[in-house]
Order: structure tokens, then C-alpha cells, then sequence
């Protein structure tokens, strides 16, 4: 309850203290407070509830952004579009230093990732195309947006280190396909001009990223000291934010791969996880919040029938063709299964964010008017689905199970 008494408090001095009448340059440092201070509070709450921090850190920002009361703006105040792209940069180095060797990877689950995520982007497309009579346009650019992976809703505990290795690589094959998709949507005059810029930076900054993390690696330019180590990284992701948003560069593509490059020694390999687990969580539980400021839930304006079948038929894909058959074929033991189900190998929620709403660019503009609306609101409704819904929901039911078996014991 006392979560709940402080959270309030510190919204109501939020929208109606003296700094809303007062034009001031720490106004963002202010607004910010609020955000972590009603954060805080919600993932603490979360926690003493069996939930995870980060969905309650996540919904935390939705009420105080775009979407609730828009205490915290992102197009008023540009340091949280630094802040956001420098816990991004921090979370997905320490996720894919986690990608290589792809040890669990042999040629039976290789194949099943390319089969389930071909097969998801096939199902939707068609589903969407027959059941909704939609472009066939609009049903492939949905079904390559439903088919995306993606490992970076969790810290790679070492528990989680099996999904973090097979989202890694179905992220990076199903990236794939959606750039590739939108090349030839482009191609054809379907999508703007600019949707060709945009794939051809998101190439230049993965490119980069690959070149730096070779430099770094082989003259051997990073600290000897974890005190060194630390500063230097968080330097360098402030530093990465800064000038990318100069040059419309991604820092996603761009950190991935220089993390993947720098991974492959495992002395640095072993310093940098080493450094990631002393700084803990509180990268993740920012960054969730920071995006729910920036997600925008009234763009759903009329959350018309279609915008849900559209939903439905991602889900029952997504379930069947990534959970069912990844059950059946894989033989990595996962660490937490719901019903033999992962739910690890659902996360893609921060992914599908980070590429069609990257800093200084929304995708959805790239499309025509008639279609971006749709397009725009499936997106949001499934980004929150799988932020939130989903989670709080496989949550609630491993917490079911568990009280079952604890009550045929005893």
C-alpha cells in the first residue's frame, strides 16, 4: 500500500506543483525525478506481487508519458531520447555478448528457427491477406513485423542464457527478412523513399559496429581496471547516443554487432560480464520505463475489429509455430517452462520498439496514410501485448502451477 500512497504523491506534485507554471532549464531533470521516483514505486509494488519490476517500471512510464498524463514528453525534452539510446546501447551489448559461439545452436535448431520464422512470416501474410482483405502489401510488411525475435526483455542470467542464444540468432535472421522486405516494398513505390535510407543507415551503423568492435578488440583499447571498465562503457554509450542522433544513425544494429565482434574474446567476454552483473539491473528497469514514456497508446484511436483478428492471428503464429515447435524439436533444457513452453522464446517487444520507432525516426511515416493508421495500431497494441500483457500473464499462471504443486505436497 505504501507504494501505492507514494506513487500517487509524487504524481500529484507532478501535475499540479509549481514547476508546471515555471519555464525552466532543469524542468527535463525535474520530470525525470518523477519518472523514476513512480518507477520505483510500481516495481517494487510489482515485486511483492510475484511480478517482474520491469513491467511495473514499463507501465510507470506509460502513466507519466505520451500515453497518461504527459508529465514526461519526449519531442519537449531531447535528454531522454539521449538516455533512452544509452541504456539501449548498455542493455544490448551485455545481451549479445551472450550471441556467440552459438553453442546451443546445432544444425536440428538452426533449422527449426529458419522453418518457424519463415513459416510465421508465410502464416500471417496469408492469414491477414484472406481473413482481413487487406493489401497484400500491408499482410507481408505485418507478417514480417510479426515474425521478429527478439532476446532483450530480460537480463542474460544464467538461466535464460539458452533463449538468449536462440532469440539472439532469430532476431538476427528475422531482421533480416524485414529489411529485406521493406527494400522491395520500397522497390515497387509502395513505401516512401526514405524507408531505403532507413535500411540503408540501419546497414551502416550494424557495418560500423563491426568495424569498431574489431578495432577495440584487436589493439586491445579497453581498460584494465573494472573501475576503468565501467567508465569507459557508460562514456562510450552516452558518446554513441550523442553523435548518432547527429548523424540519424541506430545504435541497435550498431551495438550489436560490435558486441558480437568484441565477444569472441573471452578474457573481455569474461571482464564485461563481470562488470555487467556488479551494475545489476537498474540499466533494464530504466530503459522500460523510458520506453513507456515514449510509447503512445492514443494513437489507437478507434480500435476497430480488425486491428484484433490482426492481433489474434499474430498470437496463434507466434504460439504455435515459435512455442509448440520449439518445444517439440529443441533439446535445450530452458529454465523456466510454462506447460513445456519457454516463454522466453516470446519476447520481442523491445525489438519490434527499437525498429520501427528508432530516435529521429518513426517508420509508420514512410507508409501511405490510408495504411500507416492500421499498420500503426497493430504495432502499438502488440508491442504493449508483449510488454505487459503477455508477461503478467505467464507470470500469473507459472505462480498457479506453482501453488499446485505446492498444495499436492503438502
Amino acid at each position: 500500500m505504501r507504494h501505492i500512497v507514494v506513487a500517487t504523491v509524487v504524481l500529484l506534485l507532478g501535475a499540479m506543483g509549481p514547476q508546471v507554471r515555471t519555464e525552466s532549464p532543469f524542468a527535463p531533470l525535474w520530470f525525470l525525478g518523477v519518472l523514476l521516483l513512480v518507477a520505483y514505486s510500481f516495481g517494487r509494488l510489482f515485486e511483492n506481487l510475484g511480478m517482474p519490476s520491469t513491467v511495473g517500471w514499463f507501465l510507470a512510464g506509460l502513466l507519466v508519458g505520451e500515453t497518461g498524463l504527459q508529465l514526461l514528453l519526449p519531442k519537449e525534452f531531447v535528454v531522454l531520447n539521449l538516455l533512452r539510446d544509452a541504456t539501449l546501447a548498455w542493455i544490448v551489448f551485455h545481451v549479445a555478448l551472450h550471441f556467440y559461439p552459438f553453442s546451443r545452436l546445432d544444425k536440428r535448431m538452426a533449422l527449426s528457427i529458419i522453418l518457424s520464422t519463415i513459416i510465421i512470416v508465410l502464416t500471417v501474410s496469408v492469414g491477414v491477406w484472406f481473413i482481413m482483405e487487406l493489401p497484400w502489401q500491408v499482410s507481408v510488411l505485418i507478417g514480417a513485423i510479426s515474425a521478429l525475435w527478439g532476446p532483450f526483455s530480460g537480463k542474460p542470467i544464467p538461466q535464460r542464457l539458452s533463449a538468449v542464444e536462440i532469440g539472439g540468432a532469430g532476431g538476427l535472421l528475422s531482421l533480416l527478412i524485414f529489411l529485406l522486405v521493406v527494400v522491395y516494398l520500397s522497390s515497387i513505390g509502395w513505401l516512401a523513399y526514405e524507408s531505403e535510407r532507413y535500411v540503408g543507415r540501419f546497414v551502416l551503423s550494424m557495418c560500423l559496429g563491426g568495424i569498431s568492435g574489431y578495432v577495440v578488440s584487436h589493439f586491445n583499447l579497453m581498460p584494465r581496471t573494472l573501475k576503468g571498465l565501467l567508465s569507459g562503457i557508460f562514456g562510450v554509450c552516452l558518446l554513441i547516443s550523442a553523435v548518432f542522433q547527429i548523424f540519424n544513425l541506430y545504435v541497435l544494429p550498431f551495438v550489436i554487432s560490435a558486441s558480437m565482434v568484441v565477444s569472441r574474446e573471452k578474457s573481455w567476454k569474461r571482464r564485461l560480464n563481470t562488470l555487467h552483473s556488479k551494475v545489476g539491473i537498474f540499466p533494464y528497469l530504466f530503459y522500460f520505463g523510458l520506453i513507456g514514456s515514449f510509447l503512445n497508446l492514443r494513437h489507437i484511436v478507434k480500435p476497430f475489429d480488425g486491428v484484433i483478428t490482426v492481433l489474434g492471428i499474430t498470437t496463434i503464429a507466434i504460439f504455435i509455430f515459435r512455442g509448440l515447435w520449439m518445444n517439440a524439436v529443441s533439446k535445450v533444457e530452458f529454465a523456466s517452462k510454462v506447460g513445456g513452453i519457454s516463454p522466453d522464446v516470446f519476447s520481442r517487444g523491445v525489438l519490434t520498439f527499437e525498429i520501427l520507432m528508432p530516435s529521429g525516426f518513426i517508420f509508420f511515416d514512410t507508409i501511405s496514410i490510408e495504411n500507416a493508421q492500421m499498420v500503426m495500431e497493430f504495432v502499438t497494441i502488440d508491442i504493449f501485448l508483449f510488454l505487459v500483457v503477455y508477461v503478467l500473464f505467464i507470470r500469473s499462471v507459472q505462480l498457479l502451477l506453482r501453488s499446485g504443486d505446492a498444495s499436492l505436497i503438502n
